[in-house]
């Protein structure tokens, strides 16, 4: 693996294995991969996404255009996806948090709206949470740059799931509701939009090595405010 997609993936999954072996979001990755060992993981997904084409002969392709594969097939714009493969995985997840927030009554949105103008309204600009629930690119890189991944981290909670509160984001809360997460955002793109044995396999999984480097990113960005890096 000489890409430095699949070395910083390696890096990720070891770190979370490390400091969590229980991670519900990595033990789904083994599970769905059938693989018991970090490189053996990320080798199998690399393959998987080299199928997709059919390339079958020439060679696994990269993380950083399996994030691109993924992104593309759940819709968003060509235009949009980057060499970055941590920018995509940001838009992957923005896809899903836009997704669950277009399906909810004018009341539900009402309501969440409110929600996080209490939780993060002293941190981010309301109009500009709105635009990233809406699926604007530009609000979200505001919201990376202006408050960072924790708050980013803790919409995706709250729009997932009732209630909740950032201060509860911890790594034992977020095991216990890894599953279900994927489950609810996954549902609908895998029965109606996602074709073929390969993407069922690593579309899942790049929801699930996304929400881990977003809870990496989230924890370095809680250490460093707290003065404990």
């Amino acid at each position: 693996m000489s890409s430095n997609s699949n070395v910083n993936l390696v890096k990720l999954l070891k770190k979370v294995e490390q400091q969590n072996p229980e991670n519900a979001l990595l033990a789904e990755l083994y599970k769905r991969h059938g693989k018991n060992d970090v490189e053996s993981l990320v080798t199998d997904l690399r393959q998987d996404a080299s199928n997709t084409i059919g390339r079958i002969f020439t060679g696994s392709v990269d993380y950083d255009e399996c994030v691109k594969r993924v992104a593309i097939k759940i819709g968003i714009n060509e235009n949009h996806v980057t060499d970055d493969e941590t920018q995509n995985e940001l838009l992957i997840l923005q896809k899903a948090l836009s997704k669950a927030y277009e399906k909810m009554s004018p009341e539900e949105r009402k309501e969440k709206f409110a929600e996080f103008n209490k939780e993060f309204g002293d941190k981010i600009d309301k109009d500009i949470l709105i635009q990233v629930l809406k699926g604007s690119n530009v609000a979200l890189l505001s919201v990376l740059r202006l408050a960072g991944p924790y708050i980013l981290e803790g919409m995706f909670w709250k729009i997932i799931f009732e209630g909740g509160s950032t201060v509860l984001f911890s790594a034992t809360r977020f095991a216990l509701l890894a599953v279900p997460f994927l489950n609810a955002i996954m549902g609908a793109w895998l029965v109606l939009d996602i074709s073929g044995p390969a993407y069922r396999k690593i579309v899942p999984s790049v929801f699930n090595i996304a929400m881990l480097r977003l809870q990496d990113m989230s924890e370095q960005q809680r250490k460093a405010l707290n003065g404990t890096l």
